[in-house]
């Protein structure tokens, strides 16, 4: 049958299903409506991945010397598409919720869906928690004012609530306390995988176009598979020096958390996506600690990678959900 207006086509239908057409006010509401029970799988609580990613520090040439992740491990992670396309990352926090970069939300809802629950964005086929929402809104901080790079944070609400399973869940958004200087913390994406020395990065255009380049040219450095990255927290001072001493100088705002290992860096396509610290509380959660933003180059020697500090927002972000 065909879902009326105000129901949508439930999640995760396999063939041979029968088409089952949802309420999203029904979403956890103790009743199964959906296949195999999918809208009534409701667990708790946040940043406590199913499958456990593996720590590793290790080396390779991903992500910028990063490694491929272990699948579904960090399960709040996101592909942004643009007209079909890979685009950028970003993290889920609530069921209908996601946040990215600002410089990723340059046009209205129609032009964006979220992928969630994938690890490899060319071929996932197999992936059985994979499902592509569409957006309804696209809130860009209001603060933001593109090339100045602060307030560079931006929530996209999914039309349909995002159902939650081993595959995919949200991320906690953590207290207001930074984590301390030197800190191990992850970044995730798909963005590329070359180091990059000068040019900066930043904007959704600039992404897309080097995107474009890599397929056109066949080369292997976008990955298919979902990249991880350690990096530590840089001392704010410290990251402000460096970028006030470039030869482009570029103020480093509260709003901003740096970090930075050697040879290492989220890049191109990496946009958005999440900068993760375990819990000061609890090591076995894991927080959202900042937005994959801009940087001069990708793992250039010595220069951080700059991130929306997340802790900075939590008004706004909290804000924003109840109001609308």
């Amino acid at each position: 049958p065909r879902c009326s207006v105000g129901d949508f086509e439930c999640p995760y239908a396999r063939p041979g299903d029968p088409e089952t057409c949802f309420q999203p006010s029904k979403l956890c509401d103790g009743n199964v409506d959906c296949p195999g029970g999918a809208d009534e799988h409701c667990p708790t609580g946040c940043g406590t991945p199913v499958n456990k990613p593996i720590l590793s520090t290790k080396t390779g040439e991903r992500i910028v010397g990063g490694i491929d992740a272990r699948p579904h491990s960090w399960p709040w992670q996101i592909s942004m598409l643009s007209n079909g396309r890979h685009n950028c990352g970003g993290s889920i926090i609530d069921h209908h919720w996601v946040v990215t970069a600002a410089h990723c939300c340059t046009s209205g809802p129609s032009t964006y869906k979220v992928r969630v629950g994938e690890h490899d964005i060319v071929d996932g086929q197999g992936e059985v928690n994979a499902w592509t929402y569409d957006v309804e809104r696209v809130i860009q901080h209001p603060l933001y004012q593109g090339r100045e790079q602060h307030d560079d944070i931006c929530l996209l609400k999914t039309v349909l609530p995002i159902f939650f399973n081993d595959d995919v869940f949200p991320v906690c958004l953590g207290s207001g306390t930074p984590p301390e200087v030197g800190t191990d913390c992850f970044t995730t994406g798909w963005g590329s995988q070359r180091q990059v020395i000068s040019p900066p990065r930043m904007g959704e255009e600039d992404e897309a176009e080097v995107l474009q380049k890599e397929e056109d040219s066949k080369q292997d450095r976008v990955p298919n598979i979902l990249q991880q990255v350690d990096l530590k927290v840089v001392d704010q001072a410290e990251c402000a020096r460096v970028y006030g001493s470039h030869s482009r100088p570029i103020t480093i705002t509260p709003d901003m958390i740096c970090g930075e290992n050697p040879g290492k860096d989220s890049c191109q396509g990496d946009s958005g996506g999440p900068f993760v610290c375990m819990s000061r509380g609890n090591s076995s959660i894991w927080e959202l600690v900042g937005v994959v933003s801009w940087g001069y180059g990708c793992a250039s020697p010595g220069i951080p990678g700059v991130y929306a500090r997340t802790s900075h927002f939590l008004d706004w972000i909290a804000e924003t959900i109840y109001n609308d």
